[in-house]
């Protein structure tokens, strides 16, 4: 979008994740990317700044340290568009349906289950786990957690379904 001349920022919802320390602490550390392992208030909090249209920093993942950073990206009034992008912005269920207001147009997308089996399979081997580790990651956490964003998510309507 920029780069056609549309200011736009980008709020990940990965920027999000509850830090590591706080997810050890209350066993939640193998369920890390499940949607209790996101701080939802703090994200709605953030929304609501943005819609003041008044500077606002913006976390976000790094990957390669497995950990939020904070102020990692700003969002300024000159971006006439913010990006959103996560799994769960459209579950329905609390606290998650709060997040419905701020969509002014939605993008829903639904690769088959075996696609993103492969793709989580190649991300965690990526990140140096063994394919077996790889597959017992994806296979007991994230593929439990596409299946929920597929059949528990309240897309709305009108929305672009991709998938």
């Amino acid at each position: 979008m920029n780069a056609c001349g549309m200011p736009c920022g980008l709020v990940a919802m990965d920027g999000f994740h509850l830090d590591n320390d706080t997810l050890r602490r209350d066993g939640l550390l193998a369920k890390k990317g499940a949607p209790d392992t996101f701080d939802v208030r703090g994200f709605v909090s953030l929304l609501d700044q943005i819609a003041q249209q008044d500077p606002v920093d913006v976390p976000i993942f790094d990957r390669t340290r497995d950990r939020v950073v904070a102020a990692g990206d700003q969002i300024v009034p000159a971006h006439r568009h913010v990006v959103v992008e996560g799994n769960y912005l459209f579950l329905d269920a609390p606290p998650w349906r709060e997040l419905a207001r701020f969509w002014a147009l939605c993008v829903f997308v639904a690769p088959p289950i075996e696609a993103l089996q492969s793709r989580l399979y190649q991300r965690w081997t990526d990140q140096g786990l063994s394919p077996e580790a790889a597959k017992d990651r994806a296979d007991s956490n994230d593929l439990p957690n596409a299946r929920y964003v597929l059949t528990h998510s309240a897309v709305p309507s009108p929305c672009l379904r991709f998938g």
